[in-house]
């Protein structure tokens, strides 16, 4: 006696791919985003000096249109957003928070302080019609006693401190979010 058995070939799906894409819209970003911070024009993205507590260029790989990273650099820090009451919160592979120190520098820190609360949105103004999504995000906090903290890659790092008394926050180049590929 023997048994026949029947075997049906399925169609394997594609797996989805994963990408870094670049975020222009700031009001969809989501709580549990995973977040790198870059520069697409110097081809770089943020690392972190401990030692200086400041924000290094680690060079990445970019798409000719500069709207995803197709080579993440060694040492990047990917920041988990958080959402919460008291504002946005940077959360690094570590547990530490994405931080603005009163020496207006940017560090990362487990402290539960009120400088790790940040409002990320666009530098354009609506009301004047200034600036464009191509200028980047403003990763502004709420601590108003602290200076303002400019992108400033000729220098070799991503944070500058400048004293401001109007205005506190710390204008960074692009987000780009982990998202998957159409």
């Amino acid at each position: 006696m023997s048994a026949v058995c029947y075997v049906t070939v399925m169609e394997e799906l594609p797996t989805k791919q994963k990408g870094w894409v670049r975020v222009d819209d700031y009001d969809s970003l989501n709580d549990g985003d995973i977040l790198v911070m870059a520069s697409p024009e110097h081809g770089v993205t943020a690392s972190l000096d401990t030692l200086h507590s400041k924000l290094n260029p680690v060079e990445s790989t970019f798409s000719s249109d500069k709207k995803t990273i197709t080579s993440l650099g060694e040492g990047s820090i990917e920041f988990v957003l958080g959402l919460e009451d008291k504002g946005m919160t940077l959360e690094a592979q570590t547990g530490e928070y994405l931080v603005c120190t009163h020496q207006g520098k940017v560090k990362l820190d487990a402290s539960s302080k009120a400088n790790k609360y940040w409002d990320i949105h666009s530098n354009i103004d609506t009301e004047v019609g200034t600036g464009s999504i191509d200028d980047g995000a403003v990763i502004e906090n709420n601590v108003e006693s602290l200076g303002y903290i400019m992108f400033n890659i000729t220098l070799g790092y991503f944070s500058t401190y400048v004293d401001n008394s109007i205005s506190k926050y710390m204008a960074l180049p692009f987000l780009y979010r982990l998202q998957e590929l159409n």
